[in-house]
C-alpha cells in the first residue's frame, strides 16, 4: 500500500481519537495492523491513549504486548502513553514499573506519572516525583506545575506552595489557565484568602488589557500527555 494511504489511515486514527470516537479508533488501529502496514510510534501511542481513556483493559494488554514484540516500547512517546494507560486503569504499580524501565524520559513522561499520582490521591509520591525532576534537571511545563499545586493544596503546604509559585513566576507560566486555577485553589484551601483574590484580580487585569483570556500556547511536547 502506498505511503499516502498510510498517512490517510493515521490521520483518520488521530481524528477519531480527538473526537472521542474510541471504538472506531481502536478498530481502525487493528485494521491497519491486519493489513500489514507499519505501525509507527505515534499511531501506537494514540491507540494506547484511546485504550486508557475508554478503560479498555483487554485491548490495553494486547497493545502492551505489541509494544514489546515490535520493539516500539523504547519510543519515549509510546512509553509515556503506556504509563498513562496503566494509571488510567488504576494499575499504579504497572504504570510505575513501565516508567522505571524507560531508558529515555521527557517532561511529558514525568508529568504524566506525577499527575496520575495526584489523581489517585498519592500526594507524597507526586511530590517525590517533582523533587526528582529537579534533581535530574527536567524543566517542568505548565501542566507539571498545575498538578503540583493540586498536590500541595491537599497537604495544605502553603510554604512549599509559595516557593513553587516563585519558581512559576520566573518560568513565565503563572498566567497559563490551569496553573492560575490551581494556584487560586491552593491558596484558598490554605485559608489564606487574600492571596488568591489578589492573584485573581491581577490575572483578570492582564486579561482585560490584552482583551483575551490569558493562555499559553504550549509546544507539542507539553501537550502530548493530555
Amino acid at each position: 500500500m502506498s505511503d499516502s494511504k498510510v498517512v490517510t489511515y493515521n490521520h483518520l486514527l488521530f481524528e477519531y481519537s480527538r473526537s472521542n470516537k474510541n471504538v472506531e479508533a481502536l478498530n481502525l488501529f487493528f485494521e491497519i495492523h491486519r493489513l500489514g502496514l507499519v505501525n509507527n510510534g505515534s499511531s501506537l501511542s494514540c491507540a494506547l491513549k484511546v485504550s486508557g481513556v475508554s478503560n479498555n483493559q483487554i485491548v490495553g494488554k494486547q497493545l502492551h504486548c505489541h509494544c514489546i514484540k515490535s520493539g516500539l516500547g523504547v519510543d519515549v512517546s509510546v512509553g509515556t502513553s503506556l504509563v498513562d494507560m496503566h494509571m488510567k486503569f488504576d494499575n499504579v504499580k504497572d504504570g510505575k514499573r513501565v516508567f522505571d524501565e524507560m531508558e529515555v524520559k521527557n517532561v511529558v513522561t514525568w508529568t504524566s506519572l506525577l499527575s496520575e499520582y495526584v489523581r489517585h490521591g498519592l500526594v507524597e509520591q507526586a511530590l517525590e516525583v517533582f523533587t526528582r525532576m529537579g534533581k535530574e534537571g527536567i524543566r517542568p511545563n505548565p501542566f507539571t506545575y498545575a498538578a503540583v499545586f493540586g498536590a500541595l493544596s491537599e497537604y495544605y503546604m502553603i510554604v512549599k506552595g509559595s516557593q513553587v509559585h516563585a519558581e512559576v513566576i520566573k518560568s513565565g507560566f503563572e498566567y497559563f489557565n490551569p496553573v492560575a486555577n490551581s494556584l487560586i485553589n491552593m491558596y484558598a484551601k490554605s485559608a489564606i484568602f487574600r492571596a488568591p483574590f489578589a492573584f485573581f484580580f491581577k490575572w483578570r487585569r492582564m486579561s482585560s488589557a490584552l482583551n483575551v483570556i490569558p493562555t499559553h500556547k504550549p509546544n507539542v511536547e507539553e501537550t502530548d500527555h493530555l
